[in-house]
């Protein structure tokens, strides 16, 4: 048993670290939230009906900032001493708004609803963190130092969703209850972009100038590109291409055991 409600902790640990509005798409009064979770929580629901007009969810995750949750509110500016660069630091970021929505209770056992969403992701796998204090410091050290980087990556990603749900019970003998559901979604891009990089050496020379500047050298391979969303030029002009669409699907279930 001990056992079991540390796997279930585990579990529910690694759900809320994958998905947007953590916290709220679990409680019994989730709504719309909840569907996007699991299609099946849009039948049987505490609201027989539920507007969404907007909301949002951000997450960012990672292993180099570090602080006390109340120096969060306190206005105190990161410095040094509350970062811990290592060889492979990493970082999520990623933003969820749920745009016009609704789901309406056609009965006791089926549902059904209309969900909107824009979603963007962003990860970097592999970082070293001293590599990105000196980039995000435009190497202004006053000391020689040199990097090896094996493999990183950072890719970007966001897309639209429009989709339809519909739920439907069906199980139920007052001792087993199951519930099912699907949304079938139009999905239509934004863009992605990525940066790779392999067996990357990083030599800063700080003192090779009589002026003070340093000096960098550098061996390796990065590889960048992105998709036909963005504009050729890097202007960041923003536009879409046609092809960038698809069809998408979510099924999930929901078994109770009602002893």
């Amino acid at each position: 048993m001990k056992f079991l409600k540390i796997a279930i902790i585990l579990l529910v640990c690694n759900i809320a670290n994958a998905q947007s509005f953590i916290g709220y798409t679990s409680d019994n009064y989730s709504g719309l939230h909840g569907v996007a979770l699991n299609p099946a929580n849009i039948v049987n629901s505490k609201f027989r009906t539920e507007i969404n007009l907007a909301s949002a969810s951000s997450t960012f995750n990672n292993d180099y900032f570090v602080a006390d949750f109340n120096e969060l509110f306190s206005g105190e500016d990161f410095d040094d001493s509350r970062t811990e660069p290592k060889d492979n630091n990493n970082f999520t970021i990623s933003a969820d708004v749920m745009g016009p929505s609704f789901m309406l209770n056609l009965s006791p056992k089926s549902s059904i609803g209309i969900i909107t969403r824009g979603r963007v992701f962003s990860n970097v796998n592999e970082l070293s963190g001293v590599l990105f204090e000196n980039v995000e410091d435009n190497f202004d050290d006053n000391s020689d130092f040199t990097i090896e980087e094996d493999n990183f990556t950072i890719t970007t990603h966001g897309w639209a969703e429009f989709g339809v749900a519909y739920g439907h019970v069906l199980l139920d003998n007052n001792q087993h209850y199951l519930k099912g559901g699907a949304t079938i979604k139009y999905l239509r891009g934004f863009g992605n972009a990525y940066t790779i990089g392999s067996n990357l050496l990083v030599d800063y020379n700080a003192n090779t100038f009589i002026n003070g500047d340093g000096q960098i050298t550098s061996t390796g391979t990065i590889q960048y590109g992105s998709s036909n969303a963005f504009s050729a030029d890097g202007d960041g002009d923003f536009k879409l291409e046609d092809n960038a669409q698809g069809l998408g699907a979510d099924v999930g279930f929901i078994y109770e055991w009602r002893k």
